[in-house]
């Protein structure tokens, strides 16, 4: 089964800190008399929390609303509403995460600023890829493009041009998804953000690795682990590590590849990211699957379902029931195998194009060991178009020429800075 890259959906980078900033935070806080004071600081200590120690961070926040509310501090409202919004989205609460992007918008809408208006917006079109609002989640990243240009904040823009790659790749769209990225990757780079440009980097190689060009992803891959050891990025060491294990799964160094998910795994539970622990124990369950470990498989696929039951993301569920379907398929129950790969292909459908062809290669593979030769072959022709609107040669030739276009304005950057 094709895999796909797990494609990081980040609000703000999560940094490794030590605990004296934290405390000396909370210290200026409690020692000021200034409730505007008090509302900045303890936001500042739940953004320092947040994706780390979740429930800690919450507690911050609601402090910090409790004096911005005291205060009528609206800019710190729509601020610590927007943190809060983060918070639930990495516990996997989206629901309550959407509610508090809304109030966080809706502040900012009153308040006339515009950045926030617009950093909003790209929030509530990350929140809505997840639960796959595809249609909404392209309209409120046009928004807030919309918006960061008409204020010249390279930043944000840089920040929704990554979006919306995320948004195409995910449709299978990859030659617009590298556009998109590319032209983040010049933003940030202007801008210089670390952070940023790793991320960039690790989208661009998830990309490579989704058209089987394992070289370029593993140069992406490096060259984003390098800036993310730099900056002491944990969270993005974990990313890497687990897209550097899905590249060994798809070069079936299945022991291997189940090695970096594991560090991978590890890292993501110390910081409380509930929507890539449910990746990980999927990708843990894959390898085992193609190990022929299948009891240890679908012990890993229950469990990436749970958490992904529980928190509502449409893609990861078809995404289990792909691996079921295999599992099944695999033990040679081919009626259970149909029946899960039949709930990938419906949940998948105009949700993520990578899982809904997977599961109709499936589908097809399945209905032919049950002798049901019409949907063997109807499955078969589905997976013939949605495969070559994924891998074409006219998508090959625009990536190539993306990736050229992109080293020769760099190269033309440092020629003008040198001369």
């Amino acid at each position: 089964m094709k895999k796909i890259l797990y494609l990081l959906l980040i609000f703000s980078p999560i940094i490794g800190f030590s605990q004296n900033p934290v405390d000396s935070l909370i210290q200026v806080a409690e020692k000021s008399s200034v409730d505007t004071v008090k509302s900045q600081v303890y936001n500042e200590v739940a953004n320092a929390l947040k994706g780390r120690d979740n429930k800690q961070a919450m507690y911050y926040a609601e402090k910090s609303l409790l004096f911005g509310q005291k205060s009528d501090y609206l800019k710190g409202i729509a601020s610590v509403y927007k943190t809060m919004g983060i918070i639930n989205f990495f516990k996997g609460e989206l629901d309550s995460a959407f509610l508090y992007f809304d109030k966080s918008l809706k502040t900012y809408e009153e308040l006339g600023d515009k950045k926030g208006v617009a950093a909003s917006y790209v929030n509530i079109g990350i929140l809505k890829k997840n639960i796959g609002e595809i249609k909404d989640a392209g309209d409120s990243y046009q928004k807030a493009l919309e918006t960061y240009r008409e204020i010249d904040d390279n930043e944000g823009i840089a920040k929704t041009y990554l979006n919306l790659g995320n948004l195409f790749k995910l449709q299978g769209d990859m030659k617009t998804a590298l556009d998109n990225y590319y032209k983040s990757l010049k933003f940030y780079e202007e801008v210089g953000n670390k952070h940023s440009i790793a991320q960039l980097y690790q989208n661009i190689g998830i990309v490579y690795g989704e058209l089987n060009d394992s070289s370029k992803a593993i140069e992406n891959f490096e060259n984003a682990l390098n800036i993310f050891k730099e900056i002491k990025d944990l969270k993005g060491i974990a990313e890497v590590n687990n897209n550097i294990g899905n590249t060994y799964l798809e070069g079936n160094d299945f022991k291997l590849a189940i090695s970096y998910f594991e560090k991978s795994i590890q890292l993501f539970k110390e910081i409380g990211y509930t929507p890539m622990v449910a990746r990980l124990y999927y990708n843990l369950g894959d390898a085992n699957n193609n190990l022929k470990n299948y009891s240890e498989a679908k012990d890993y696929f229950d469990k990436s379902f749970e958490i992904y039951q529980t928190i509502g993301y449409a893609a990861g569920l078809a995404l289990c029931y792909n691996g079921f379907g295999e599992y099944f398929y695999n033990i040679g129950n081919y009626n259970k195998a149909a029946e899960n790969l039949e709930k990938a292909k419906d949940l998948s459908l105009g949700v993520d194009l990578r899982t809904l062809s997977d599961a109709v290669e499936w589908l097809s593979k399945t209905y032919a060991k049950t002798g049901d030769y019409k949907n063997a072959y109807e499955n078969h022709v589905l997976f013939k178009n949605y495969n070559d609107s994924i891998f074409n040669d006219n998508n090959d030739k625009a990536i190539t020429a993306l990736s050229m276009q992109y080293e020769f304005d760099k190269k033309e950057k440092i020629r003008e800075i040198e001369e």
